[in-house]
């Protein structure tokens, strides 16, 4: 269903060691492309082999009062719904996954009558992702709330892990203890990339299109969020749209009208958007391109450093990548494969562009094999799921 995919192949590999596993989900969440059809206040479906539960709530489409509804329920929810939940499926671990700190609540309170052990999973740091990303108030009600739900989730839980590879300093300097603390970043499954499937439209003839011009093209794959800086990245296709290269977005999200309007008032013709993609494709999509682009805005927070599926998706694909994204961990410069440049700079970015453009064919394939071999290595979800599973099993001293 996309775009969250790290509970679903750590899923798949805990079931492939020997291990049975529920994931419990809301109905609707804005990081899927596609939402499960739930007509009851619950149900039940195996999908590849795992078992879901999903809790009906209701639905949204901005970071408004109406996400907190639904936040609220599927909390409020769980609890309700929590004997059901583990009627026929005593859990051992129970992991709060999601992206804020409330489900720990629910979490503690089945895993008391359970006997289960209790992981806090960060994906995000709140209330530093609403307030730094989201423009909040940090004395915004919501706000309050959530930083005594994070210093409760990190107390309570038996383990903390995180995607992220220094939010250990973080927890330590709220007090927690660094012991019960592990870094797991995202992955992706190797085994998948082997499947070669073909191109649908429409994104095979816009594309080859563009090839047929000996067109360079520059590729996007992803949300269409406020974050991902794809406002400089159109800036950019601006600099340089008398040179032969097209700027090629794919997916979907609250920026994208507002994206593709300031495509329209600069009269781009090099800049194109396509929708949504499914997630067998994004291999052969990937390949499509000569270079891939990523990017945030420049915020604090990303000190902690960063872990986003999009960039082992491109590493894997094997092509040059340019990072506009100043981190605490940089993963293209680890890997040697691409450029980073400054955040929010469409010049540098155009200029980057520019450089690998000029490269020969050789470099650029060089730099895509560095990030291939770095990703089959570091980040495979085999190897990831047994670390996470490894270092929440492990005794306490």
């Amino acid at each position: 269903m996309g775009m969250e995919f790290r509970p679903y192949y750590l899923a798949k590999e805990w079931q492939e060691m020997g291990n049975k596993v529920r994931i419990v989900a809301a109905s609707f969440s804005h990081l899927r492309g596609e939402q499960p059809k739930i007509k009851k206040s619950y149900e039940k479906e195996k999908i590849d082999g795992i078992d879901y539960f999903w809790i009906k709530v209701p639905s949204y489409n901005k970071n408004n009062i109406l996400r907190f509804v639904n936040i609220s329920s599927f909390v409020i929810k769980l609890l309700l719904l929590w004997n059901k939940i583990v009627l026929d499926f005593k859990p051992d671990i129970i992991i709060g996954s999601s992206t804020y700190p409330f489900d720990m609540f629910a979490v503690n309170f089945i895993a008391k009558r359970c006997c289960a052990r209790t992981v806090f999973e960060i994906h995000d740091l709140w209330p530093l992702s609403p307030v730094e990303l989201g423009g909040m108030s940090p004395y915004h009600p919501f706000i309050v709330l959530t930083k005594y739900a994070e210093k409760y989730a990190l107390k309570s839980a038996d383990r903390v892990i995180s995607v992220l590879p220094f939010v250990k300093d973080y927890c330590v300097m709220k007090g927690i203890d660094a012991e019960k603390i592990f870094y797991v970043p995202n992955g992706l499954k190797i085994e998948e990339w082997d499947t070669k499937v073909n191109v649908p439209n429409p994104y095979k003839d816009v594309i080859e299109k563009l090839k047929v011009k000996k067109h360079f093209v520059i590729g996007y794959l992803g949300s269409h969020s406020i974050s991902d800086s794809l406002e400089t990245f159109i800036l950019a296709a601006k600099k340089i749209k008398n040179e032969n290269c097209s700027f090629v977005l794919i997916g979907s999200g609250p920026e994208k009208n507002n994206l593709i309007k300031l495509r329209d008032e600069l009269e781009l013709e090099n800049v194109h958007f396509l929708p949504y993609i499914q997630k067998p494709f994004v291999p052969v999509i990937l390949e499509l391109m000569d270079v891939l682009y990523i990017g945030w805005k420049k915020r604090d927070i990303y000190k902690y450093g960063i872990s986003p599926t999009k960039l082992f998706d491109y590493m894997m694909a094997g092509k040059p990548i340019i990072c506009g994204i100043s981190a605490g961990n940089d993963i293209v410069k680890e890997a040697r494969c691409g450029l980073t440049v400054e955040p929010e700079d469409c010049s540098k970015l155009a200029q980057a562009i520019l450089t690998l453009m000029n490269m020969s064919e050789m470099e650029r394939c060089r730099m895509g094999k560095n990030g291939k071999l770095y990703v089959q290595k570091y980040h495979n979800y085999g190897k990831l799921a047994a670390d996470f599973l490894g270092f929440v099993n492990k005794p306490d001293k």
